[in-house]
C-alpha cells in the first residue's frame, strides 16, 4: 500500500511540473562530478585575458597603497588604481615638458615661446611699441595650456588675409601663415569664425597694424561682439588706445573691448631698441 500512495504522490508531482529528486541509474557520484565542474570553470577563466597581469594570493598588498586584498596586479606589485593613478601623473608630466610644442602650436611666435607672467590677464593690452604687450599675450597662452585649455594666439592682419582668401577659395594652405599650427584658419569665412568663437582663449594680436578697410571692420566687429556675447576670454593688443580704436575703427568695437575683461595700459621705451 505505501508503495503504492509513493508512486501515486510522484506522478501527480510531475503533472503539476514541481521538482522532486529521482534517482538515475548512471549518475556519477558527487566527487567525480565536482571535478568535472572544477575543470569547467578552469577553462573559462583561461579565456579572459589580463595583459601583463598576475592574480596574487589574497594576503599580497600593493607596494603603492598597501591595501590588502584579492585584485589584479601588474608585475610590480601595484593594483590596477594605483596604476592608473601613476600613469595619469606622469603622462601629464610628459605634458609639461613639452609645453613649448603646445606652445608653438597655438600659434606663438618663437621668440614669445619662453614669456610667462603670474598675472591672470584677459581683456585689452595697450601700449607703444617693444611695451611687452606681445609677451604677456603670450604667457597667457602658457596659463591656458597647462589648464588644458583651447588656445590660439593669431596676428589681426594674418586673420584678415586668411578672411579675404576664403572668398577666393585660395586660404586652404593658409597654415603657412604661422608656424605648426592646425587648421583652424582654413575654410569658408563662416567656418572660420564659428572656430575661433568656440575656442576657450582666443589672442588677437597687434591690432591696428592693419589696412582699416570696410571688411575689416566687420570681420573684427563679428569675431569681437560673437567673443563677447558668448562671454569667452579673449586678449586685444594694440598700440591704439581705446579712443583711437573708436574713432579708427567703429564705437561698438570700442565698446566691446573694453566690457571684455581688464584694460592694461603699458608704458616705457621700446624694450626691442635698447
Amino acid at each position: 500500500m505505501e508503495a503504492r500512495e509513493a508512486q501515486a504522490i510522484l506522478e501527480k508531482s510531475r503533472q503539476e511540473k514541481k521538482i522532486i529528486y529521482e534517482p538515475q541509474e548512471n549518475m556519477m557520484d558527487s566527487k567525480k562530478y565536482g571535478s568535472q565542474i572544477q575543470k569547467r570553470e578552469t577553462a573559462s577563466l583561461k579565456k579572459t585575458s589580463f595583459e601583463n597581469l598576475i592574480e596574487l594570493p589574497p594576503q599580497a598588498s600593493c607596494i603603492t597603497c598597501q591595501n590588502v586584498q584579492p585584485v589584479y596586479y601588474n608585475g610590480e606589485g601595484e593594483c590596477l588604481v594605483c596604476k592608473a593613478e601613476r600613469e595619469k601623473k606622469e603622462e601629464e608630466q610628459q605634458y609639461i615638458e613639452n609645453i613649448i610644442i603646445y606652445i608653438s602650436k597655438a600659434g606663438v611666435p618663437k621668440r614669445l615661446l619662453e614669456a610667462q607672467d603670474n598675472r591672470n590677464i584677459t581683456g585689452f593690452i595697450t601700449g607703444p611699441a617693444g611695451s611687452g604687450k606681445s609677451w604677456i599675450a603670450a604667457a597667457m597662452v602658457r596659463k591656458a595650456l597647462l589648464e588644458h585649455k583651447r588656445v590660439r594666439f593669431i596676428p589681426v592682419t594674418k586673420l584678415l588675409r586668411c578672411l579675404r582668401d576664403s572668398f577666393s577659395g585660395n586660404n586652404h594652405h593658409s597654415s603657412w601663415l604661422y608656424d605648426d599650427v592646425d587648421d583652424i584658419l582654413d575654410g569658408t569665412d563662416t567656418e572660420i569664425i564659428n572656430k575661433l568663437l568656440g575656442l576657450n582663449l582666443l589672442i588677437l594680436d597687434d591690432l591696428g597694424a592693419e589696412k582699416t578697410t570696410d571688411f575689416a571692420k566687420q570681420a573684427i566687429y563679428e569675431i569681437i561682439d560673437g567673443r563677447y556675447q558668448a562671454m569667452k576670454d579673449t586678449i586685444i593688443t594694440s598700440n591704439l588706445s581705446l579712443q583711437e580704436i573708436s574713432a579708427r575703427f567703429d564705437d561698438r568695437i570700442a565698446s566691446r573691448i573694453a566690457g571684455m575683461g581688464k584694460i592694461l595700459k603699458l608704458t616705457g621705451k621700446d624694450r626691442r631698441l635698447s
